[in-house]
């Protein structure tokens, strides 16, 4: 019974907050999905065995396996117990062995809520709740799964927003920009951007055009090794080999490549379609960042802006030759990405510069992106000179190891001309991506960002924030001290923790550092 007079709006203890299980239709989740990989295994089986007591055998083995993945699943949601306190978030796991973990609230960075296809048939998100580290982190909590309704609760809760009326779920329709919200969708945000088709070209300017192929290939053999049809048995087909011999070399090797194109072309557009699809970039009130993109697996993102640190803009080598960027956010909580440009910080998918561009200046409230390198200052010819020194090395290195296999390989005295012919190529690719690779060298202190860029291949312009470094590390080789050059790294806490100026000017890099962060390196600094 409540005295009179006592507040009755205080905040819960911890004990009197109630531990919530996971929500039970995720057994059924993980039960279509693993009769969904068994089943073709049966059928496979069934095709490579005529015998009725075979497919008979082998659909009792199926069927106890996904009985004992479905005790698991239960055993699994009904040891599993999370809440979350004015200071904490709680997850705890296990009976005979329990694990307990605790977050912290104010370390937490970014949550995002994943929604699979099965998921969003059950109406189901997986929650992962990650602190200042790395993406991935041993730290992160993870709740799966819970309704999407509860999943856009603890976002706005965990994140320190209220939660709006309405507020879409993990899997709601993207509205166009300056289009009306859709019924139902939150109006204190604003959309910064959202998904342009004819950015879908620049999807295809990347090396798993190249790749996914190769992989479509792997995945063909593999299903007709399943189902008992050898690979040697279709290339020695006799109708293939009558049509193989009516084609010449030249013809046959541009069907070839004319198969890896189209393949690559379609891999690389529908997965841009099933990445990118309904992808919106919004600012909500409170100050969060939300990315929400997916068609089959659809991801709502959100970031703190309070520990946005800057932006990056990498730009692959066939994407900037067509004019072309990603965007990246500099902040913790978000990991390196999948090897193919995305990760929870990436901010916008393959598109032209000048959208990057746009989008950066308005994630940073700019009037204009400090990623702009009109500015940026080049970095001695010294460098220049290290790297053509580095690719004559490593071209000396291909070439005796190509004399060398050429000799081992033939055993005789003389080597192939077309073993000396090639190492003038490798000679000038070398020389080529030294070059490029010191021309991607800039630098510049912006008003309040420490502007960085490197790389030949993937060529990344980051710019820092200055109140983001936190402190700063200075390198010098043998080979640079030689050259009057050093290595200046600045440290922060957020995206990959170091950002360098490489083969800068000794004493350049070190006034770099005093400019950007005025009193950091005073007391390791001697005489002028």
């Amino acid at each position: 019974m409540t005295p009179t007079g006592a507040a009755t709006d205080a905040p819960p203890t911890i004990e009197q907050v109630p531990w919530q299980r996971l929500d039970a239709r995720m057994i059924a989740v993980d039960g279509v999905r693993l009769a969904g990989a068994l089943v073709p295994l049966g059928i496979a089986v069934a095709l490579r065995n005529a015998d009725a007591g075979a497919v008979v055998s082998t659909l009792r083995t199926l069927a106890f396996i996904g009985a004992a993945g479905a005790l698991l699943d239960l055993w699994r949601w009904s040891t599993t117990w999370y809440r979350v306190t004015e200071a904490r978030v709680e997850v705890r796991t296990g009976l005979v062995s329990r694990r307990h973990r605790s977050m912290p609230r104010d370390r937490i960075r970014r949550v995002d809520a994943t929604a699979k296809v099965l998921h969003r048939v059950f109406g189901l998100a997986v929650v992962t709740i990650a602190s200042g580290e790395q993406s991935g982190a041993t730290d992160d909590l993870k709740l799966d799964a819970v309704t999407t309704g509860r999943a856009g609760e603890l976002r706005h809760r965990l994140l320190g927003t209220p939660t709006p009326t309405g507020t879409p779920s993990v899997d709601a329709p993207a509205r166009s920009m300056g289009a009306e919200a859709p019924p139902g969708a939150a109006e204190d945000e604003t959309v910064l951007a959202s998904l342009r088709w004819r950015w879908a070209p620049y999807a295809v300017l990347s090396v798993w055009t190249l790749v996914l192929p190769a992989l479509a290939v792997g995945a063909v053999v593999q299903a007709l090794s399943s189902v008992g049809v050898s690979v040697d048995e279709v290339a020695n087909d006799d109708r293939i080999i009558e049509q193989a011999r009516d084609l010449s070399p030249v013809a046959a090797l541009a069907l070839v490549a004319a198969m890896v194109v189209v393949v690559g072309i379609a891999g690389a557009l529908l997965r841009f379609v099933e990445t990118w699809w309904g992808y919106r970039l919004v600012r909500e009130r409170g100050g969060r960042l939300r990315i929400h993109r997916g068609l089959l697996t659809s991801r709502s993102i959100s970031l703190d802006e309070a520990r946005l640190r800057g932006v990056e803009l990498a730009e692959p080598v066939l994407l900037r030759a067509a004019g072309g960027a990603r965007l990246h956010a500099v902040t913790t909580g978000v990991g390196e990405g999948d090897g193919r440009g995305e990760s929870a910080g990436t901010l916008l998918p393959a598109a032209p510069i000048g959208e990057a561009g746009r989008v950066a200046a308005a994630v940073l409230c700019e009037q204009q992106a400090p990623t702009d390198d009109a500015d940026l200052r080049p970095h001695p010819r010294a460098a220049l000179r290290r790297r053509l020194t580095r690719a004559a090395l490593a071209v000396g290195a291909v070439a005796v190891g190509l004399v060398v296999a050429e000799v081992g390989a033939t055993g005789a005295g003389n080597v192939a001309a077309g073993v000396w012919a090639s190492i003038p190529l490798v000679a000038a690719g070398a020389t080529a991506y030294a070059r490029a690779s010191y021309r991607s060298l800039g630098h510049a202190v912006e008003d309040r960002y420490l502007v960085v860029r490197r790389g030949a291949l993937v060529r990344r312009t980051v710019a820092l924030r200055r109140t983001g470094i936190i402190g700063w590390t200075v390198r010098s080789t043998v080979f640079q001290r030689r050259l009057g050059l050093a290595t200046v790294v600045a440290t922060t806490a957020a995206g990959r923790g170091a950002y360098a100026l490489v083969d800068v000017d000794a004493h350049q890099g070190l006034r770099v550092a005093g400019e950007a962060v005025p009193g950091l390196l005073d007391p390791f600094l001697t005489g002028a």
